[in-house]
């Protein structure tokens, strides 16, 4: 796999922002510092983790809940197929 320009177009391409200046992102000053933003980013990840756990504990207490309701609900017939 070579690496480069393969033809003329893209040639003239690397030659046209060869030249293009582009800002130093390394230099900029954020707003926001970094450690802020990882904590934020590491609490929202906790509240979506726990909010999933609550959800799934719901849905199998429900279930649960459901499964016993049914059996203290339910009706036996007897049959004589055999």
């Amino acid at each position: 796999m070579a690496v480069g320009a393969q033809d003329y177009i893209d040639q003239l391409l690397v030659k046209k922002y060869a030249e293009q200046q582009v800002d130093n992102h390394d230099n900029l000053e954020s707003l926001v510092p970094a450690e802020t933003m990882l904590q934020s980013m590491n609490s929202q990840a906790k509240t979506y983790q726990d909010m999933l756990a609550v959800q799934n504990s719901i849905q199998n207490a429900g279930s649960s809940a459901i499964m016993k309701l049914r059996a203290a609900t339910a009706r036996y017939i007897k049959t004589s197929r055999y």
